[in-house]
């Protein structure tokens, strides 16, 4: 599932009330494609700050900058339920398919806390409250969902199990906030984290054990994330570079030195490294090669999030370990537009624009035909992205 979150934002706005004085248009962003269908979002206008999808692209669960949660079916495009178990702003969201069949999301939030429950029933199962600061992020462990890692400015990890929402251990060895996680995808149980002390960590999941520590970054480590076979391990700064280590060894095995200002995240898809920059690019690292295959330019800000798309395939599902080599790049960028952009070139076309702090999602099964884009002013956007891409409806939630 996609999902995104920004570690450096404190959570709260100064303009959560019903936003006022403004078009619909100046509200919404400008969007490229026309709607098919529309669903008031109500009145009162709020920060979108994350985005998932659940129940095989089914549900849409959106969190707010008001702590409240909505759940929408993205097919009728009608409001399932809304959750205020929160009481600060939510950070992040994220769903998975556990081991006993269920669809599970979690929501982090401001509040120290994180909820875990059914997306389809809305039935609550555990309210995590050991935390002592802001939560960022909470990741269901691949292969079945039975723990969730979650990670907070409070400078510790946590790993949890989702069947009782027992705290199974704390990874503590951080001296700044964590503000990422990641699970091994190869079924070893061991979790990266990176936090604001410059450094990240690999930890043994099951026993708490910190593995290694990967020190080479000057300033805040800003990202980490394993590659589909798990045999790669990379982190971001805002040291500009990027740094690719071997999770096994704990030892350095690239760096990245071609952005000029701070690197705000980073994914794999195969051999490919993507990174976002404050420099307003994306780049493309080749790992076989260990060098920039293309440097994507257009964004006129920071560009805060990156991703990988899979493409359309009606006939079958994208892995958890691997991700096509077709698939297409999403960044997401301060000037407040989406773009996707083709991994074999950097050509681009632009979804959205004048969408103000922009989020994104996609539906990870069925060939990731349903893409979906939000941002401060409360409007959700979704498309189809079967068919011709020229030809894409929206709808807007």
């Amino acid at each position: 599932m996609g999902e995104v979150h920004d570690p450096t934002d404190s959570g709260i706005s100064d303009d959560e009330e019903q936003i006022g004085g403004l078009s619909a248009q100046a509200r919404a962003g400008r969007v490229t494609r026309p709607p098919t269908a529309t669903l008031d979002h109500g009145a009162r206008r709020v920060t979108v700050r994350a985005l998932a999808f659940a129940c095989d692209g089914e549900l849409l669960v959106t969190g707010d900058g008001d702590g409240r949660v909505r759940v929408w079916n993205s097919h009728s495009t009608q409001l399932h339920y809304t959750q205020h178990k929160h009481t600060g702003a939510i950070t992040s969201v994220t769903s998975a398919v556990g081991g006993d069949a269920r669809d599970l999301a979690a929501s982090c939030s401001a509040d120290s806390k994180v909820h875990v429950w059914e997306v389809r029933s809305n039935l609550s199962l555990f309210f995590l409250s050991q935390h002592t600061s802001t939560v960022w992020k909470a990741v269901f462990a691949p292969r079945g969902a039975v723990q969730l890692a979650t990670c907070s400015a409070d400078h510790v990890a946590r790993v949890w199990e989702t069947r009782s929402g027992r705290a199974t251990c704390t990874l503590k060895g951080h001296t700044d906030g964590v503000v990422g996680v990641a699970w091994s995808p190869d079924g070893s149980r061991n979790i990266a984290t990176c936090s604001w002390d410059r450094t990240a960590r690999v930890w043994n999941g099951l026993t708490g054990k910190c593995l290694h520590t990967l020190a080479a970054h000057h300033d805040w480590v800003t990202a980490v994330a394993y590659s589909g076979d798990g045999t790669a391990l990379a982190t971001c700064s805002n040291d500009c570079t990027v740094r690719v280590w071997s999770p096994l060894s704990g030892k350095l095995v690239a760096v990245l030195q071609d952005h000029t200002s701070d690197v705000n995240t980073i994914v794999f898809n195969n051999s490919l490294l993507a990174s976002a920059s404050r420099d307003r690019t994306v780049r493309l690292l080749d790992l076989q090669k260990q060098a920039v295959r293309h440097t994507l330019t257009g964004h006129r800000d920071n560009v805060s999030f990156v991703g990988f798309v899979p493409e359309v395939n009606a006939q079958k599902a994208p892995s958890y370990a691997t991700s096509s080599h077709d698939a297409t790049l999403v960044s997401c960028c301060d000037d407040g537009s989406i773009r996707l952009w083709e991994t074999k070139g950097n050509e681009n076309f632009e979804m959205l624009t004048g969408l103000e702090e922009p989020v994104v999602a996609w539906d990870a099964t069925h060939g990731c035909r349903l893409f979906a884009a939000a941002g401060r002013h409360g409007t959700v956007y979704m498309w189809n992205r079967a068919g011709d891409k020229s030809k894409q409806g929206c709808v807007i939630i």
